[in-house]
């Protein structure tokens, strides 16, 4: 997680605004003046929370059928693009050309027809479609 303060130099000195890692400030207290002790806690307090939370959402991630369905879908409709890049051409054109449209509807069809096979029902295919689109 990052955890970066900016440093503003003070007025007489002038110069430009510095970015400093907060741990790294802690640890080497050689600024022109100490960190107080409340900020110090503050930014760990800060930092702890954002882990905690960024844990919980991928923990959120993981247990989510959806989202693994989601990824795969995006994989295989990534995966010719993949191949071109591979092969050295420019895929972000193609991607972004009507060809390059034209085949990820096609792809997005045929992953269609193969979920109606494997028996989803509506309403699992609107949200498939729903994340697909977003």
């Amino acid at each position: 997680m990052p955890a970066d303060l900016y440093s503003y130099p003070a007025m007489a000195v002038g110069g430009p605004v510095i970015s400093v890692n907060v741990f790294e400030a802690i640890l080497n207290d050689d600024g022109h003046s100490s960190m107080p002790d409340q900020r110090k806690l503050d930014v760990l307090n800060q930092t702890i929370g954002a882990c905690k939370e960024l844990e919980r959402k991928e923990f959120h991630q993981i247990i989510n059928p959806f989202y693994w369905l989601n990824l795969i879908i995006k994989t295989i409709l990534r995966t010719p693009f993949w191949v071109l890049e591979t092969a050295g051409f420019k895929s972000e054109s193609f991607e972004k050309s009507l060809a390059g449209k034209i085949v990820r509807f096609i792809e997005i069809i045929g992953i269609l027809f193969l979920l109606v096979y494997l028996g989803f029902t509506d309403s699992e295919l609107k949200e498939i479609i729903r994340k697909i689109v977003s």
